[in-house]
């Protein structure tokens, strides 16, 4: 019996689910192997994790037959080979690495079905987490104001700090964190010489997909990701480095949190459109295009919550993506019909893109191609989805019907 072991964290499903779906995709073709998947110290306990490891080996399987596959620690677990990517899985059972269709069509249905796995079992973790964790308001609760950030620090630190800072709210923290290595974003809000400002960078930049609409999507998830692992309030304001809270704008969302006892709340945002026109925005019930980023207000039960920088590829911008899962998930969210935020016009970060008219980007008709899908695919990590899917395409349709 050659043993294959793998470490794995429940609460991190992305970085195991692929190396058990290449083992168990692929394991049936050979006799004599045992996969031996060990658990490290998780808030997600092993029942949980059971079954979104069985989730998987259904998905990978199509039904039939696959190799050993246990919990904990094998006899002679010294001679475990240990494998920690799809290929390692392939190489030692010598299996030959499957090949990329050339269809645009079937990259994009291939890896939307392991995309599609993949999120059911994040989802898993994150409803588990916010079952099991309650925060009571009391008193003057912290507020962490969240704002991600790339290259404006002027807009940043005059419009979005300020406007943070300004607020008749007395306990903020404002975590900023940049989308990449910027020293001069960071000399100027470190230059606000205000302890309630923390700054944080991503490591380096990200490798966001190259489709205009997939990078609006998801520009700065990176970032805001890394500012919420930075937060520490009991409350988190959302906020865009080129936005602007109202004076009142946590006073309000939190009165309206703490009365009705949701999870969430959204306001009504002063939104400008790109031929310079205002108009108020925001409205129940809770659904696509009707919540501004900048209007919520939720508290720490859903802190655990991350953007996905992959919403894309199932035509979701990243904010709304996030606020769907929260609420499939469990949450309530209760609307406040009053302006909260100022939102300024949409689009700048891609508006100097020459594939795109004005028309385009005043109607936000800006939806990709198939073929423009399975190039940000190929091109980006979400290739990894494709190694969730190991089977073909008519297996990956027939199991996701």
């Amino acid at each position: 019996m050659t043993r294959l072991a793998l470490t794995v964290d429940a609460g991190d499903p992305v970085s195991w689910a692929p190396v058990v779906a290449a083992y168990v995709a692929h394991s049936r073709e050979r006799d004599g192997f045992e996969l031996v998947l060990t658990e490290v110290e998780s808030a997600i306990p092993t029942p949980v994790l059971g079954q979104m490891v069985e989730e998987v080996c259904r998905h990978a399987s199509g039904g039939g037959t696959f190799g050993a596959i246990s919990l904990g620690h094998p006899d002679g677990s010294a001679d475990a080979v240990t494998v920690t990517t799809p290929a390692e899985v392939r190489e030692r059972l010598g299996v030959s690495e499957p090949g990329v269709s050339t269809s645009a069509a079937e990259i994009v249905e291939v890896a939307r079905t392991g995309k599609w796995l993949l999120d059911r079992l994040v989802a898993t973790r994150d409803r588990h987490i916010f079952e099991r964790t309650y925060v009571r308001l009391e008193g003057v609760p912290k507020v962490s104001v969240r704002i991600p950030t790339w290259r404006k620090p002027e807009l940043l630190v005059r419009r979005a700090i300020a406007s943070a800072l300004n607020g008749r709210y007395p306990d903020i923290e404002v975590v900023v964190c940049s989308d990449g290595p910027d020293p001069e974003t960071r000399r100027m809000v470190e230059a606000v010489q205000d302890p309630r400002v923390v700054y944080r960078e991503v490591p380096e930049r990200p490798n966001y997909a190259s489709h205009s609409t997939h990078f609006w999507m998801t520009a700065g998830s990176h970032a805001a990701n890394g500012a919420l692992d930075a937060c520490t309030g009991d409350v988190i304001a959302p906020l865009d480095h080129d936005d602007a809270f109202t004076e009142t704008h946590i006073n309000e969302l939190l009165t309206a949190l703490d009365t009705s006892g949701a999870d969430a709340v959204w306001g009504q945002a002063l939104c400008e459109s790109r031929n310079g026109s205002w108009a108020v925005w925001g409205s129940a019930p809770l659904r696509k295009g009707y919540i501004s980023h900048g209007s919520v207000l939720y508290t720490r039960a859903l802190a655990h919550f991350r953007f996905d920088p992959h919403c894309w590829l199932i035509e979701e911008p990243g904010d709304w993506n996030m606020w769907r899962r929260m609420a499939d998930a469990g949450a309530t969210f209760v609307h406040l019909p009053q302006v909260v935020l100022v939102h300024f016009k949409e689009l700048t970060s891609i508006e100097d893109d020459p594939s795109l008219t004005e028309a385009q980007l005043a109607t936000h008709d800006l939806r990709a191609t198939t073929d423009q899908l399975a190039t940000d695919v190929l091109g980006t990590d979400a290739r990894m989805y494709l190694d969730v899917s190991q089977r073909d395409p008519a297996a990956v349709r027939a199991s996701a019907a």
